[in-house]
């Protein structure tokens, strides 16, 4: 499993880090962000953001999805 970061704007559409994000829960591996980037998205109020594991291993390469794994949200 790969760690990621599972992160939901709760107030509709936002973007911080370059990424949009929305009330669907979006989930990126963390090998998949920059330090600077985790550094906005963890810091930002505006963003509810929680761990979170994708399929695979840290040595198959970077994807990014939509769909929550692990803890859902709806």
């Amino acid at each position: 499993m790969r760690k990621a970061l599972s992160i939901t704007a709760p107030a509709g559409p936002f973007w911080r880090a370059g990424l949009k994000f929305d009330r669907e829960a979006r989930v990126i591996a963390l090998d998949d962000l920059t330090k600077d980037q985790l550094e906005k998205i963890k810091g930002e109020p505006r963003l509810s953001v929680e761990a979170a594991e994708l399929p695979g291993d840290d040595r198959s390469g970077g994807t990014t999805g939509k769909a929550a794994v692990g803890k859902n949200r709806k």
